[in-house]
Formats: structure tokens, C-alpha cells, sequence
């Protein structure tokens, strides 16, 4: 067996919390395609969450989200 020796840059473990925003309202085809999928990283959950509200986005507490622009419109924000 080979002698097992430690790395001289060994890569350390990745943690974080991403999360995958869906506006809950649909207006037209350049509106569900500039809301499809956004995602949001961070170090925990209140920070992504944090940087959601940050860039706009309003989350539910049903769990939903609504995109910047129609939370401007609805007066959400």
C-alpha cells in the first residue's frame, strides 16, 4: 500500500444554502423567462434569504416567491 500523505493545498468542504426563486405570477413570455429559475446562494438560509429580499424578491410564507417586477406592480414592496 502507498503511504497516504497530505495534500500541500488540500480543498476544503463547500457548505451553503441555494435556493431556486420562481415568480408565482406569469405576464408574458419575457417575464417567464427572465424569472425561470433564479439562483441564490448564501452561507445559511437567512443569509440567501437576505440576499433575495436584497435583489427584490418577495417570499411567501406559502413557500412561493414574487419577482421584482411584479412585486412593484402588486405594491408587495
Amino acid at each position: 500500500m502507498t503511504k497516504t500523505t497530505l495534500r500541500a493545498d488540500p480543498l476544503p468542504v463547500v457548505e451553503g444554502w441555494a435556493m431556486d426563486l420562481y415568480c408565482r405570477y406569469t405576464a408574458d413570455v419575457g417575464h417567464d423567462m427572465d424569472t425561470h429559475g433564479v439562483s441564490i446562494g448564501g452561507s445559511d438560509r437567512a443569509d440567501a434569504r437576505r440576499q433575495a429580499k436584497a435583489m427584490g424578491w418577495v417570499l411567501h410564507r406559502d413557500g412561493t416567491a414574487s419577482c421584482p417586477r411584479c412585486a412593484r406592480a402588486l405594491g408587495l414592496r
